[in-house]
């Protein structure tokens, strides 16, 4: 692989030309292939019914986007052959669409069951206590208390300084058990602290 790449380099840096290879099907071709894909793919769709990170949804997304990148590269030369193309492409799009639709159901299936769940406990933050039925029912509402730390300013901290300088590394004096805390120089609720 990496012979291969350098090779393509070192053909590119030489000339400013590269052409690439001719498609090798013609549309004929290219038409029965995604016939057969969309044939293959119109029951497993059907008969899907898997969530979004699944790996059957996945692996049929990943044959859709491979279809629909093969039906975008056929080249249609009349107007029959461009009403097929695009008739090939509504049929995979439609196929798509069908696909995330039952991959959606079922999360909305999945997901309804927990808001119904967390709906029943009695937890809110005081803001609302209704839980919306619109069209925005797919998105998970989770309930959050009212927790707010709120900080205590350094003045505040009663702590006194002796006003003698600090030696290099008082704080440690040389050995990992010795803390802040022991300092003899501090004084107040920084020395009870551990």
């Amino acid at each position: 692989m990496r012979k291969n790449l350098s090779s393509i380099l070192k053909i590119e840096k030489r000339s400013t030309k590269i052409s690439f290879p001719a498609y090798p099907f013609t549309f004929e071709q290219d038409t029965q292939a995604l016939a057969r894909k969309i044939d293959e793919l119109t029951p497993l769709i059907e008969a899907f019914s898997d969530y979004t990170r699944s790996a059957t949804y996945i692996r049929l997304h990943s044959k859709l986007l491979h279809a629909i990148g093969r039906a975008d590269r056929v080249k249609a030369s009349s107007n029959d052959d461009k009403k097929q193309h695009i008739d090939l492409l509504l049929k995979l799009q439609n196929l798509m669409s069908d696909l995330n639709k039952r991959a959606k159901a079922v999360g909305k299936a999945n997901s309804s069951g927990t808001i119904l769940d967390l709906s029943m406990v009695n937890l809110s933050d005081g803001s609302s206590s209704e839980v919306s039925d619109g069209d925005d029912a797919d998105v998970a509402q989770c309930p959050t208390g009212n927790v707010a730390v709120k900080s205590v300013p350094v003045c505040r901290w009663d702590l006194k300084f002796s006003g003698e300088p600090f030696r290099k590394n008082c704080y440690r004096c040389g050995y990992p058990n010795v803390t802040v805390t022991n300092c003899p120089r501090c004084q107040g609720n920084a020395r009870r602290r551990n």
